[in-house]
């Protein structure tokens, strides 16, 4: 048996029996999110680049809820996954050096680094010209201002989903200050700005005319979302 995809998620399996069990296998897929403490996100990488074939086709990594290593948390090891399209890598004690670790990725596409270490996401310019999805909900530790966030948002060009949705317990502006850029975003989908303070109706609106290929809003927790041009029979959702 040829495994492509595995999920192994919140399984109890240790960092030799994962090898054993997976790593001779091509791999396209592999999902562990919340395993065991027994095994960490750079003993998963590191068995998987066991496989030169996996290393370079592995498309897709979910490593939410781990701990990224025990022996050395300062240890990279994503930049060896060199066929890598999507990584989500949430809840996890991931800092500003592993992000520049991904972001050195070739291929990455889609990213979602939610409720990390991370401070200051400037390493994501480095992706600006592949980057197609980025998720940062709720990045408690972020340093940078506004403006600094916005002006690294503003590289990322390519972006056709962004998601800056957080849970209401910090009064950023950056969701109301994004709105109003005219010139940011052109091939934005989807925006996800729930749990966002000082969102309008207005400001959403003319945010989504001036992107005609606009198809979701994520409002839940705001004060918009109730506009008939937001209701509406359109292709917004």
């Amino acid at each position: 048996m040829r495994l492509k995809r595995a999920c192994i998620q919140k399984a109890k399996i240790s960092a030799i029996a994962f090898q054993k069990a997976f790593c001779h296998h091509k791999l396209v897929e592999l999902d562990a999110t919340g395993v065991n403490d027994d095994i960490t996100i750079t003993d998963i990488i590191s068995g998987l680049c066991r496989s030169k074939w996996i290393q370079q086709n592995l498309q897709c990594l979910v490593l939410n809820s781990l701990t990224l290593s025990l022996e050395d948390p300062y240890e990279r090891c994503f930049s060896h996954l060199t066929g890598l399209r999507f990584l989500s890598i949430t809840n996890v004690l991931f800092y500003n050096e592993d992000l520049a670790d991904v972001a050195s990725l070739p291929k990455l596409e889609s990213l979602d680094i939610s409720n990390t270490s991370v401070t200051d996401i400037t390493a994501l310019v480095a992706c600006k010209d592949r980057l197609r999805s980025l998720t940062i909900h709720h990045l408690k530790c972020l340093k940078m201002t506004t403006t600094q966030i916005l002006d690294v948002i503003r590289e990322l060009k390519h972006l056709n989903h962004l998601d800056i949705s957080d849970d209401k317990q910090f009064t950023s502006d950056i969701a109301c200050r994004l709105l109003e850029e005219k010139d940011i975003l052109p091939n934005l989908m989807s925006l996800d700005i729930s749990g966002r303070k000082h969102v309008t109706e207005k400001a959403v609106e003319a945010f989504v005319r001036q992107r005609p290929r606009m198809r979701f809003v994520g409002l839940l927790a705001t004060e918009a979302g109730y506009s008939e041009f937001l209701c509406g029979e359109g292709s917004l959702k």
